[in-house]
């Protein structure tokens, strides 16, 4: 119950592929072509009447990921235990938030030892653009969002792309815009 209300609580999470393990390790198998662009591992074929299609496979590699568990810790003194069933929502509550954030965390900020790699921790899921000609320290323009746009794979605009900030970029992006139109409206 405290689990699954932690993740639904994260913000992340429900972008993850989640996946069941009966252990404390998986060997995963990785594919290694470069998406669905890419020439080999597993393609797609317009087929004719009566054809054979072309055998291929993906390229594979196991890989053994070791699992660490996350663990909410609640000390609590003889006093609280005696008002145990009191103070359960509240700790079941603040036992949920902790778990969420420190998912979110991981999934963002992991190093992959003894928690998730993070997105930020792994360059292939990090998309980085040189900033403007002229452009201050420390600010946004509107061609810095359209330069990370145009490096986003094709297939991800359209389905998977996931925008994070830090709440210090919310003022300059409320002021962009491309023309009247604004580059981000808020909640």
């Amino acid at each position: 119950e405290l689990w699954e209300g932690a993740l639904d609580e994260s913000n992340l999470m429900s972008l993850c592929d989640r996946r069941e393990a009966s252990g404390n390790s998986v060997v995963d198998q990785v594919n290694k072509s470069k998406g669905a662009w890419s020439a080999d591992g597993v393609q797609a074929y317009w087929e004719n009447e009566a054809a054979a299609i072309t055998q291929s496979k993906p390229e594979l590699e196991p890989i053994t990921r070791r699992l660490s568990k996350l663990a909410v810790l609640v000390p609590m003194s003889e006093e609280s235990l005696d008002d145990a069933a009191y103070l359960a929502s509240e700790i079941q509550a603040e036992g949920r938030a902790k778990i969420a954030w420190k998912t979110d965390e991981a999934i963002v900020n992991g190093t992959g030892t003894g928690q998730p790699l993070g997105i930020f921790k792994h360059a292939a899921a990090l998309v980085t653009i040189a900033k403007d000609s002229g452009q201050g320290a420390d600010t946004l323009t509107q061609k810095n969002i359209s330069n990370m746009w145009a490096r986003v794979p094709g297939a991800w605009k359209r389905r998977n792309c996931v925008w994070l900030t830090n709440d210090d970029v919310l003022p300059e992006l409320d002021g962009l815009s491309i023309g009247d139109q604004p580059v981000y409206i808020g909640p």
